[in-house]
């Protein structure tokens, strides 16, 4: 009995981890469920809370839509591991390149390096944006902005998703969108 209730302590430790680090980057939702289940042998009800717990904290930092550019871009230009992941909310069709092929198109093609250029200085600005808007303006001044912007988000988009998006609960874009009406 001593081992379960350590560790189910341990658990309990590492979830409230994975909560506080999603909070902040966000992990690959895969990786933790595979360690409750492969490495601590527990049954697939606990994987399933963990599954929930991780769900219930993860953050929506960019939506992208039909025929659009994403990358993370911080793992793409320094070569490593991303903090952050890419999860398809609709049926996709992924086309991607690799790294290097990437560097010989700009290279080779001088519409790509104007591309790339582009790409990057709206990436600065778009994320500069957002982090003001978090810092500049309330939760109603910014679901405000995202309808003026991108009201796609929240038509085709669960509320979860948006609320994620907006940095709100649930419950206060419900708030939001109930005054709105």
């Amino acid at each position: 009995m001593e081992t379960k209730e350590k560790s189910f302590t341990y658990l309990f430790q590492l979830c409230v981890c994975v909560f506080l680090d999603c909070l902040t980057v966000g992990i690959s939702l895969g990786t933790l469920p595979t360690f409750v289940h492969q490495t601590l042998h527990y049954n697939n009800l606990m994987v399933g809370l963990v599954i929930g717990i991780q769900s219930a904290v993860t953050l929506t930092r960019r939506i992208i839509f039909e025929n659009a550019f994403s990358t993370t871009l911080v793992g793409f230009i320094t070569r490593k591991p991303s903090k952050e992941y890419t999860q398809a909310l609709e049926p996709t069709t992924l086309l991607y390149i690799t790294r290097d092929d990437f560097y010989t198109l700009l290279k080779d093609v001088p519409e790509w390096e104007k591309f790339y250029r582009l790409y990057l200085e709206y990436a600065y600005v778009n994320n500069t944006n957002r982090l003001m808007s978090f810092i500049t303006l309330d939760a109603s001044e910014r679901y405000r902005q995202l309808l003026e912007e991108n009201p796609e988000i929240v038509l085709r988009l669960p509320n979860r998703i948006v609320a994620s998006y907006l940095n709100v609960s649930p419950e206060t874009l419900s708030r939001l969108k109930s005054k709105k009406n």
